[in-house]
């Protein structure tokens, strides 16, 4: 007999293992790659994550400029108001107490060798510091000439509203007549302005009223002269 047949045989086969892809990361549905990729077209992309920075710079600013420091500046006090200002040189300065027991609110400013050119810039420098008065009294001339024109010096600085009482001078020196000239030609102009004739009067002062140089006052002198001041203040 014929030999048993065999089955035929059936081809081999080889079962190959199924790879699961790995899911990408963040992958879109679908399987298609994030960003525009083809559906179900090439490798899966990865997505990263936007870079953000942590430092925060603040907003710039201007800087404030503060303002250069000013120096107040030191206004100097007026005078005091005086009722009277007497302004001379060593002559008054030798009657200025007996002055200020006769008159009453007397300020007097006399100094030694007082030239008139000097008096009148003293004036001046108290008048632009606030300077006033009712009156002023000014006796100069002692230590040299006193001329017309520091007569209407005086009077613009103190204008029409002062008083003005002038004294001439008992100096025995060249220049007394001059002096006394100019002072009786043009203190006689002003209205408010009035000359006491010290030359003369001094003639009645007591004995002793005057120092050896026969100018400067001492004992009764003072009185006898703040008493002449006084009588043409009134």
């Amino acid at each position: 007999g014929e030999a048993a047949r065999q089955p035929p045989h059936e081809p081999a086969t080889t079962t190959l293992a199924t790879l699961t892809p790995e899911p990408a990361v963040d992958a879109a549905p679908g399987g298609g790659a994030p960003g525009g990729g083809a559906p179900g077209g090439g490798a899966p992309s990865a997505t990263l994550a936007p870079v953000t920075s942590s430092v925060q710079v603040a907003p710039a600013t201007s800087a404030t400029v503060a303002p250069p420091a000013t120096t107040p500046q030191t206004v100097p006090p007026a005078p005091p108001r005086a009722t009277v200002f007497a302004l001379g040189d060593s002559v008054m300065l030798s009657a200025a107490a007996a002055l200020e027991g006769a008159v009453a609110g007397i300020a007097v400013d006399a100094t030694v060798s007082r030239q008139v050119d000097e008096g009148v810039a003293a004036l001046h420098a108290w008048r632009a510091a606030g300077g006033v008065a009712d009156a002023v009294v000014v006796h100069l001339g002692n230590n040299g000439q006193f001329h017309g024109g520091q007569v209407d010096e005086v009077m613009a600085a103190l204008g029409p509203a002062t008083r003005v009482v002038f004294v001439n001078v008992r100096v025995p020196r060249r220049w007394e007549e001059q002096v006394n000239w100019s002072l009786g030609e043009v203190v006689p102009r002003y209205p408010n302005a009035r000359l006491v004739d010290w030359h003369q009067s001094s003639q009645a002062c007591p004995p002793g009223s005057f120092a050896e140089d026969g100018v400067h006052l001492q004992g009764g002198g003072g009185a006898c002269y703040a008493a002449a001041v006084s009588a043409a203040l009134r």
